[in-house]
């Protein structure tokens, strides 16, 4: 069983854009002409060039991504090292992010964790549901590989990706990239940056787009892997206090698709007769109306049509998100962050394989799902520097709950010759509650006064509170099958770092990183009554040794890592 195309590839694509602006504003570039410019991170929240940062990290700018034509998460991470995307089985809109080896173990609202944390402009998107939504007018994105907990909220054994958009310039200006391509392709995305006013800037961000299915229907419903989506984000930056600014963003989006076609080459070569909802036996004489014949590809050729009319109806996606940052830079010395959020997300998923075997017939397993999900966040960070700027330190609170309920169900449907054979799945109900609290913080010291040594150590104290239920079947309604169950877990997470700078253009670190993700729920649908559903908590101890560096005067930007 496969997929017939891949839910992640894009369409062949042709670009345009127009970009307007008023105002002083001017954009200048430093590096030299023939010489890779400097990239500027904060993946350890100073801001720092990429080539010093002791850690294994790819930055990619907002330039580099339009020169690419990338404009989805995914394509982002296609583009960079040691990362795997799968699309989860059913849909076209949610994919398992794997890095260095782990990932997501299952996308249901709050029942587990990712090894890969996802952030928004410093906000954890928990969930990889609509992970497939276009980005939208960024100025970095930031890959950060191994064991992260001492910088960040959340904590994560896999890795960090961070997601930066633009700030709002405070200038009249208007931006208006579109991109077409086959399978009716198109993407439209504006964005509008308004004059200052008040000491507030705005930037508003509109995105409309739709790729047509890529298998074709024989029926009169939706083909499959077609998708739709729109979305608007709104952001504001004030700066009315001399060491004192807030920066707020609300976005929303929807998708409308439908599901990847999955086929089956057990039976390549076999002609199967088709007609309305029955399989025929063999060819019809005289032939019924409305019956087709279908040859299975042979070859493990991807199929271009379905082989019978499948009632396929939209799956429908939506989400909200908003988060305020306030930033208080009570002197050269501290800064202190105050970071809220909040995203809700709903999903209305209906699955169908489209090409199944079982039983030694043809058949198709077909489903609906219903998701509902909602996280808050509060993060206080402490960012500073002593001793004549040789300290660096960044310290944290963070606190996160999280609400989710599903319902799901999976026909099995047969067809031996004749009507079809519906074997009835499960329907299941469950709902479930997460909390998370830690205290985390790293200190980087450098001993000597060129600061060509650097000592850095950290830690973390995370403590989860997951709750757990599922509630009613077919066979028994209105029965609790896993009444009400909590589970505690807690853990201490340390990290050393210590890196030297050889020259202006070689630098070199050695790490060493412990990770933890917490213990969970897993329901499959499959355990009796009375099971266990419940999973301890994952954890990793990472050894790293790197080496970054210029060449030919800065043409070639080389990097080395090794790790167990």
């Amino acid at each position: 069983m496969k997929y017939s195309k891949s839910a992640l590839c894009g369409a062949v694509r042709v670009s345009a854009a127009i970009a307007l602006s008023v105002g002083s504003g001017v954009n200048a570039y430093s590096e030299e002409k023939g010489t890779l410019e400097e990239v500027i991170v904060t993946a350890q929240k100073h801001a720092e060039p990429l080539q010093e940062v002791p850690i294994a990290i790819t930055a990619i700018t907002g330039q580099e991504l339009e020169m690419k034509g990338i404009a989805t998460f995914s394509a982002v991470l296609q583009n960079s090292p040691n990362i795997t995307i799968q699309p989860y089985f059913g849909t076209s809109d949610t994919f398992f992010i794997y890095m260095r080896g782990m990932g997501q173990a299952n996308p249901a609202p709050v029942n587990s964790e990712g090894a890969v944390g996802i952030y928004e402009d410093g906000f954890v998107i928990s969930r990889p549901n609509l992970m497939t939504f276009d980005l939208a007018d960024l100025d970095r994105v930031e890959i950060l590989r191994g064991p992260q907990g001492t910088l960040y909220g959340r904590n994560t054994t896999g890795g960090t990706i961070n997601i930066i958009s633009k700030a709002p310039t405070g200038e009249l200006g208007l931006k208006q990239n579109l991109d077409v391509g086959n399978r009716n392709m198109y993407r439209s995305l504006t964005t509008i940056n308004l004059p200052k006013w008040h000491d507030i800037s705005a930037k508003v961000s509109l995105l409309k787009g739709s790729t047509d299915g890529w298998v074709k229907n024989i029926g009169s419903s939706n083909d499959f892997n077609l998708q739709r989506q729109e979305g608007g984000r709104l952001q504001l930056h004030w700066d009315g206090m001399a060491n004192v600014a807030a920066d707020y963003f609300l976005e929303g989006g929807r998708v409308d698709s439908t599901p990847p076609y999955m086929q089956s080459f057990i039976n390549g070569g076999l002609t199967v007769y088709a007609n309305g909802g029955s399989v025929l036996d063999g060819p019809p004489d005289p032939q019924p109306a409305g019956t087709q014949a279908y040859t299975y590809p042979t070859s493990h050729a991807p199929a271009e049509r379905t082989w019978r009319p499948i009632d396929l109806p939209l799956s429908k996606s939506r989400f909200t998100s908003q988060g305020l940052t306030l930033t208080w830079n009570l002197s050269d010395a501290l800064t202190i962050k105050s970071l809220t959020g909040y995203r809700e997300l709903k999903q209305n998923n209906h699955t169908d394989y489209g090409d199944f075997w079982n039983f030694g017939a043809p058949g198709n397993l077909a489903g609906f799902s219903k998701l509902k999900q909602h996280q808050f966040s509060q993060e206080f960070q402490f960012i500073g520097k002593l001793l004549d700027d040789r300290l660096e330190y960044v310290g944290g609170l963070y606190y996160f709950s999280e609400t989710g309920s599903s319902l799901s169900r999976q026909d099995t449907i047969l067809y031996f010759g004749g009507p079809p054979f519906v074997i009835p799945g499960t329907t299941a109900i469950t709902g479930q509650k997460s909390k998370s609290q830690a205290a985390y913080g790293q200190a980087t010291w450098h001993p000597d006064a060129d600061r060509k040594l650097g000592l850095t150590i950290g830690a973390r104290y995370t403590k989860d509170d997951r709750r757990f239920s599922i509630f009613g079947t077919d066979t028994v309604p209105n029965s609790v099958i896993f009444p009400d169950t909590d589970k505690k877990f807690s853990r201490f997470t340390p990290s050393f770092t210590v890196d030297y700078k050889w020259t202006d253009d070689v630098n070199s670190y050695a790490k060493v990183a412990t990770g933890y993700r917490s213990g969970g729920f897993y329901f499959s649908g499959f355990q009796p009554p009375g099971s266990d559903y419940s999973f301890n908590p994952e954890t990793l101890t990472s050894y790293e040794l790197g080496l970054k560096s210029y060449l030919f005067d800065r043409r070639v930007r080389f990097t080395q890592q090794s790790r167990i």
